[in-house]
């Protein structure tokens, strides 16, 4: 594990540059979801209206920006984690061979469980690091506690979205002879994003393309987010918080039985 994290703290240094590509690009995309329809439409007004109509929340201007804002880290996070799990098995099981030593040394699903556990955490820490300079600065200490707030809701569907990354990309290289298996990873962040309703009520979203965002967690972690953001501090986030609590327990537990199973195939 110790090993893992100073990989990844070496990766951030080196490609701290392309880190700042991927803020720049969420900040605007954030900012443009909140202005380009009231360029569009001719007003801020309008569209702070529509918004009030799909959440039944009176937005500011500054509030609509912080929501947007929030909600566009996870465009990185999954992009990130998919990205990472894929290069890295594939570089790892088809080029260094390091899979036959992982496999004598100790258990396949263990090092994929500390793979997901570790380096997913961390890119998710890295994909918000934004968030802890601009919310604080958006809202003062409020900022800073709903960043907290935002990174607890995201650790965990980061660590399973890291786990099922890792099983698709396992059966990837041990069943098919894809060469290029980023290829197949640059697919999944658009589909998922698409999928999850990350600006709209998911009940927006056409049924057939919201099934398959429920093979992942982050129908439930966007709908918790919004609901943090639109009713902090009101009651009405328990039960959000309540239903996340039991479907991060599902979301975790399947994917490592299913590892454990996947061992077994790989090992013969």
């Amino acid at each position: 594990m110790k090993a893992l994290l100073y990989r990844e703290f070496v990766w951030f240094k080196r490609y701290f540059p392309d880190y700042l590509g991927m803020w720049a690009i969420q900040l605007g995309f954030s900012i443009g979801v909140v202005f380009r329809p009231a360029y569009i439409s001719g007003g801020q007004a309008y569209v702070l209206s529509r918004l009030k109509t799909l959440y039944g929340v009176e937005f500011t201007a500054g509030g609509l920006i912080a929501f947007s804002l929030t909600l566009s880290s996870l465009i990185g996070v999954v992009a990130l984690i998919v990205g990472d799990v894929f290069s890295t098995l594939y570089y790892e099981f088809r080029i260094a061979e390091t899979n036959l030593t992982v496999m004598e040394a100790s258990s396949l699903a263990d090092f994929l469980f500390y793979n997901a556990l570790g380096r997913s955490s961390l890119l998710c820490f890295f994909a918000t690091l934004y968030l802890l300079a601009l919310l604080p600065l958006m809202k003062g200490l409020e900022g800073l506690f709903l960043y907290l707030a935002v990174l607890a809701l995201l650790l965990p569907a980061s660590i399973a979205l890291g786990l099922l990354s890792s099983i698709l990309a396992l059966a990837t290289i041990t069943l098919t002879h894809v060469r290029r298996p980023w290829a197949i990873a640059n697919l999944i962040p658009p589909i998922l994003l698409a999928s999850v309703g990350l600006y709209i009520p998911v009940e927006l979203v056409p049924f057939l393309l919201r099934l398959v965002a429920y093979i992942t967690p982050l129908p439930f972690v966007v709908e918790a987010l919004q609901a943090l953001l639109l009713f902090i501090g009101q009651p009405i986030i328990l039960g959000y918080l309540t239903t996340l609590l039991v479907v991060y327990t599902l979301y975790l537990t399947v994917p490592i039985v299913l590892l454990r199973r996947a061992e077994r195939w790989v090992r013969g």
